[in-house]
């Protein structure tokens, strides 16, 4: 069984899928060397926070090359 994440704003145990993002070939407007995997659209219900899962490691060199 997998684990579900906690929401990163309120530490909720159980949010809900929403359901399976597309794997994309952009960030920021920008082509990447390959595909960034989807993951999942996880919603929580506490806090309405909707946000991706699992977390890519390495957004913050994403972002810093955006």
């Amino acid at each position: 069984m997998t684990q579900l994440p906690a929401c990163p704003d309120c530490g909720d145990l159980r949010p809900r899928c929403l359901g399976a993002l597309p794997d994309v070939p952009y960030f920021a407007g920008r082509l990447q060397p390959g595909p960034l995997p989807g993951g999942r659209l996880m919603w929580c219900r506490t806090c309405d926070l909707r946000f991706r899962w699992p977390l890519l490691a390495d957004y913050r060199g994403l972002y810093d090359n955006s």
